[in-house]
């Protein structure tokens, strides 16, 4: 029957598939890329904003907070928790936890791990099983035990099922291993924690004091497993906050309850990550759209070198849903293949782009982008779109002059190779203002010096050392450090520049009216020499001297915004309330930037070391050389103080400035390039594609040029205006969108004049467009060269 689609003619075209390799490689490595990347993509934004909690039904999971004036979503305290967790009626249950830094040493080695303090109940609540050993009870409140999470078993332990019952030794404390944590379980998308102990054993042991009994202190985040809705949790939780307030004023007054469901919990916390999320997908779909468009072209070509046997059959009856289907079970081929190696390719660029961006910190801070199932069947799902849309473009862009005929259209094959180029050309654009903005961020005045700063954090309170031989540590250390060859100057300070920590004061200023006004500001604390090291000029006074002792008249150096507080920024001999203790302004320096390198200027204040003590400490030290160079001995050096102080972020201080405070710009940057080295390199294989095609079937004309005297060079010509001609149009195509939907990166992440002009964004443009018509051309020019060179009596014959 003519209308019987015969099956022999689709294997027929199976095996006509796999035997033109050169084909199937490139199209099915096409979509490998689009299916890779795009993935990868989506993975990234699933990570920061979709992915659900690791824990069984993750919708009933909400987060608490505790909201005021001053803070609109804010941590709890610890008798709080117990008085919510206690009398709330519409949760199943609820728990705290806390991120804690520890110095975990495991036979010889000591290093600076994080871990969370938790609420005994908390995995009991979550429903997580153990994948080895037990998870926290009742009555582990107050014992060392510790639970391990499975990644640091992993890498510390090589998944030893012994380590069950062994001792880990945590700030000098002894903790027994009760169990592994599951494979990925963490309830941060960013940090990822290694260990977990008990709240109230961990802070029992704290040599300053366990925080837990004091309501003030709201440091918890806290989860509850509802069985009502959030709203009505919410309204139960603010009833119980009023009978708090009414006991106890002094720390609760004007608190409220905030129940959010974890998913807006996390939208809520960080307005950005959204944004960022949305981001990485548009580019996941601009990847994925651009490899359908170039393996649809390929396809349409493929079809108009069939032109003839297409039309034949179908001169014979062949029905055109038959044709129809032939081409979607070729597609539907290419696209497991290339599901197959998108899925390897989305692994590796996953690792890439995760070690790319990277925090500056030996914490383990990373967007945690993998391939669980939802992302393979995501992928999956992913083939068959593009298997649907690359089967079906080549039918439906046929003309309609013949009803009969099935051929490709040229100019729609053009179109979409223009299109694939426009796109390149939009994106290249975007990475060159993104790397011209970063350049420009760089040289914004930072305030402070980051070249030949080696960085050296330490803590003694980790090993049990206590303030008298924490002082005596730092100043051995200091003054053994001074003496290493290639070493010009040597500070500590709490907080480093553009680093991810910050301690904040709340200070009360007396002004020229004689009235008193209570602010917060940031501090950091620093010993003498510190300012001058970091080269951080002052506007008037002095830094500290090492003359300013522990017993003698508290002094403070403040920074010129802050000194604006007094009539004429006259700071100098003011005395500021800093923790009911009043201190006396011995200096003023010049702000700089602290946290983010496009922050506004803000006020801030210095703190002596030998009036303020803290353990954690950051030793600074310039040196002559490169700053690597003089770690190892710095390190030693420690060794031979403190045999058991661990040392951790050994790095120079200017990569706080890339990592750190250019992290957001860092992250757009290597996203954009993702996104447009795809896009370029799909452009350049549609365009080599097309081009191929159109000389193939101007073979016959070119061997005529040749007989009749033409030169290789004009041929040369002749098959480079085509490409040149789509490339121009693309370029202008893409100018036009560029300058049309320009937003200056100052509007996204301001800069304070590192945003670039519009004469400044046109040139960028242009580089754009000029920099993906030499890759276009580049490309046009391999099948065009081979066809200049062909002999014209071959060419003549029709033979290739």
């Amino acid at each position: 029957m003519a209308n019987d689609y015969p099956q022999s003619q689709m294997l027929l075209n199976l095996r006509t598939l796999f035997r033109h390799k050169r084909f199937t490689a490139v199209a099915s490595g096409l979509l490998a890329v689009g299916i890779g990347f795009s993935i990868a993509l989506a993975s990234l934004a699933d990570a920061i904003l979709f992915r659900p909690l690791p824990v069984p039904q993750p919708q009933a999971m909400a987060r608490v907070y505790t909201a005021s004036k001053l803070h609109s979503m804010g941590y709890v305290s610890y008798p709080d928790y117990q008085d919510f967790a206690r009398l709330a009626k519409t949760v199943s249950g609820m728990i705290a936890q806390t991120q804690v830094l520890g110095a975990v040493s495991s036979g010889e080695v000591t290093r600076m791990r994080l871990g969370l303090a938790v609420s005994v109940n908390y995995f009991d609540v979550l429903q997580v099983k153990m994948q080895r050993g037990r998870g926290l009870q009742a009555s582990d409140a107050l014992a060392p035990v510790v639970i391990l999470s499975g990644a640091f078993w992993q890498t510390q332990y090589h998944a030893d099922p012994s380590v069950i019952g062994k001792s880990v030794e945590i700030r000098k404390t002894a903790y027994r291993v009760i169990g592994i944590a599951p494979p990925g379980f963490g309830m941060d998308r960013f940090l990822h924690e290694e260990f977990y102990v008990p709240i109230e054993a961990y802070a029992a042991r704290l040599s300053e004091g366990s925080p837990l009994p004091d309501r003030s202190r709201r440091f918890l985040a806290v989860y509850a497993r509802c069985h009502a809705a959030p709203v009505v949790v919410r309204d139960e939780l603010n009833a119980l906050a009023k009978t708090l307030e009414t006991t106890w004023p002094e720390s609760n007054r004007g608190y409220r309850a905030l129940v959010l469901p974890e998913m807006e919990a996390r939208r809520r916390e960080n307005g950005s990550l959204p944004a960022v999320a949305m981001v990485l997908l548009g580019l996941s779909a601009l990847v994925f759209l651009a490899s359908c468009a170039s393996v649809s072209g390929l396809l349409l070509l493929r079809m108009e070198q069939r032109a003839q046997e297409m039309f034949l059959r179908t001169a014979l009856g062949a029905p055109r849903i038959g044709l129809v289907f032939e081409t979607l079970v070729e597609t539907s081929v290419l696209s497991l293949f290339g599901l197959a190696s998108g899925l390897l390719l989305a692994q590796a660029a996953l690792q890439a782009l995760q070690s790319w961006v990277a925090m500056p910190s030996d914490v383990p801070m990373a967007i945690a982008g993998r391939l669980d199932s939802r992302m393979i069947a995501l992928a999956a799902m992913a083939a068959l779109a593009a298997s649907i849309l690359c089967g079906l473009a080549p039918h439906l862009s046929k003309g309609t002059a013949s009803s009969t005929r099935v051929t490709g259209n040229s100019r729609l094959g053009n179109a979409v190779v223009t299109g694939q180029l426009a796109l390149a050309v939009v994106l290249v654009g975007v990475v060159i203002n993104l790397m011209v903005e970063w350049r420009a961020l760089r040289d914004v005045p930072l305030g402070y010096r980051t070249d030949h700063v080696l960085l050296l954090s330490f803590d003694p309170a980790q090993v049990g050392t206590g303030e008298t031989g924490a002082r005596q540590f730092y100043r051995e250390l200091a003054a053994r450090a001074k003496n290493l060859s290639g070493i010009q100057r040597v500070a500590l300070a709490q907080n480093i520049p553009l680093g991810a920590t910050g301690a904040q004061k709340q200070i009360r200023l007396t002004g020229a009216d004689g009235r008193d006004s209570s602010i917060g500001v940031w501090s950091n604390i620093v010993t003498p020499g510190y300012f001058e090291l970091m080269h951080m000029g002052l506007a008037g006074g002095r830094g500290f001297l090492e003359s300013d002792l522990r017993e003698g008249p508290p002094v403070v150096v403040i920074n010129d915004v802050l000194a604006r507080h007094w009539p004429g920024g006259k700071a100098l001999g003011r005395t500021i309330e800093i923790g009911g203790q009043r201190a006396q302004v011995v200096g003023v320096v010049r702000t700089a930037k602290y946290f983010q390198i496009n922050e506004p200027r803000q006020s801030f204040i210095y703190l002596p070391f030998s009036q303020n003590y803290v353990s954690h400490m950051t030793l600074h030290v310039e040196t002559a050389a490169r700053p690597a160079g003089s770690a190892a001995a710095l390190v030693a050096i420690a060794r031979v103080i403190d045999a058991v102080q661990p040392v951790s972020d050994i790095r120079a201080l200017d990569e706080y400035l890339s990592h750190g405070g250019l992290f957001a710009l860092r992250m757009g940057t290597a996203l954009a390039g993702i996104g447009a080295s795809v896009a370029l390199a799909l452009a350049m294989a549609g365009i080599y594609a097309s081009i191929a095609e159109s000389m193939r079937k101007r073979r016959r004309e070119i061997g005529i040029r040749l007989a009749l005297g033409a030169s290789p060079a004009a041929i040369i010509r002749l098959g480079l205006t085509l490409g040149g001609k789509m490339s121009g149009l693309a370029s202008t195509i893409g100018i036009a969108f560029l300058l049309l939907i320009r937003i200056p990166l100052g509007q996204i992440i301001p800069s304070q004049g590192a945003r670039t002009g519009v004469l400044e964004g046109f040139i960028f443009c242009l580089a754009a467009a000029l920099m993906v018509s030499c890759a276009g051309l580049a490309a046009c020019f391999v099948p065009v060269s081979r066809n200049a060179l062909v002999d014209p009596a071959v060419a003549l014959r029709g033979q290739a």
